[in-house]
């Protein structure tokens, strides 16, 4: 299955913005909208691609949540699944 066809067939809740924030915010932006989400619920992240790198990182390998990513003009897509 492509990304996009994965992406559309996902139930899109939310988008969260965290472009050009410093640190540690987008970590904590991401988890309170994960954390008001149900089980199998998807929000759309818009990063930078250094950032994207790290948030795969924590809220897939570590907190166990499904994510895949989608490239942009300038950024990157993630699409964070709660588990």
């Amino acid at each position: 299955m492509t990304q996009r066809k994965q992406a559309k067939s996902r139930k899109i809740v939310s988008t969260v913005d965290v472009r050009e924030m410093d640190c540690s915010k987008p970590v904590v932006k991401i988890k309170n909208k994960l954390m008001s989400m149900k089980s199998g619920e998807t929000v759309e992240v818009l990063a930078e691609e250094e950032t994207s790198q790290d948030l795969q990182r924590i809220f897939g390998r570590i907190k166990g949540h499904e994510v895949f990513q989608k490239r942009d003009e300038g950024f990157v897509k993630l699409y964070i699944t709660k588990k």
